[in-house]
């Protein structure tokens, strides 16, 4: 091959590699900004949920105490009535 040949067939190279690596990069770039607006979606709807899953357990929280208090207070009750009140041979 003559040497204008080569340099030929290495300009083709060298401008067929150059349109590949910018074109790989402009798609990395691309895909860069969508996952970036895709993980800022999920961070958000994580948040979202994160938020209302701890209003609930606030709530379910209260109730439960609320439930356990009640309890407590029906056996304290119970106690109370049967050690307290007279029995009836005492009446």
């Amino acid at each position: 091959m003559e040497p204008g040949n080569w340099l030929t067939l290495i300009g083709i190279f060298l401008a067929v590699e150059t349109t590949l690596i910018t074109a790989i990069w402009g798609f990395a770039w691309w895909l860069s900004k969508k996952f970036n607006n895709i993980y800022g979606k999920i961070q958000t709807t994580l948040d979202l949920m994160i938020s209302k899953l701890e209003y609930h357990e606030q709530h379910d929280d209260k109730r439960f105490s609320e439930l356990n208090n009640g309890l407590w207070m029906l056996r304290v009750e119970q106690a109370a009535g049967k050690k307290c009140s007279p029995s009836p041979q005492e009446i």
